[in-house]
């Protein structure tokens, strides 16, 4: 399933599954973009949703058996885009989960992948340094590895990691970062 919405169509929201092991790869090419859910239920299929200048907003699930899944809210020009994950969530069984925005991350629902990266503040693919991104909200991290990137400050809940955690808050803000199972916590 391939679709690039451009700003003609004035799409608002978008549904879409692919049952076998293809690909879901959809590109707002200017405005919001809000997505009621996305899914491959077979195989290693991926799914790559992403807004050229805009906010994406995930409402429903959005979830691949093992691929890889990308999250991708770009800036075209100044002014704050934000990718905020709904209480559905994210999943992948083992695939890589890849969230990121050129200003802020707001994770509410749990996240799950063989890997996680958050990169929030990812104004170097575009050169639109504009706000210091953050990550934040209530969403658990459940992961092998996580990494965490943003100049803006860190806020995340942990509820699994067999492997690493690696975080970095280039410019501004405080990092806290909770385990919600065992207890630990990290404050920088």
């Amino acid at each position: 399933v391939q679709a690039i919405l451009e700003e003609r169509h004035r799409f608002s929201s978008v549904y879409g599954t692919d049952a076998g092991s293809g690909n879901v790869n959809i590109t707002a090419t200017n405005g919001n973009l809000s997505v009621s859910s996305a899914g491959v239920s077979g195989g290693a299929g991926t799914i790559s949703i992403k807004t050229n200048d805009g906010n994406l907003t995930t409402i429903g699930a959005v979830s691949s058996s093992n691929g890889a899944i990308t999250l991708d809210a770009n800036d075209g020009e100044s002014g704050n885009k934000i990718l905020t994950i709904g209480s559905s969530g994210v999943s992948s069984g083992s695939g890589a989960v890849t969230l990121r925005s050129d200003d802020d991350i707001v994770i509410n629902g749990n996240v799950t992948g063989g890997s996680i990266a958050a990169i929030a503040d990812n104004d170097d693919s575009d050169g639109t340094a504009d706000v210091n991104g953050n990550i934040a909200g209530t969403g658990n991290l459940n992961s092998l590895d996580v990494e965490l990137y943003a100049s803006g400050g860190i806020t995340a809940q942990i509820s699994s990691i067999n492997g690493s955690l690696a975080f970095t808050n280039k410019d501004s803000g405080n990092v806290s970062i909770t385990n919600a199972v065992s207890g630990f916590s990290v404050d920088y």
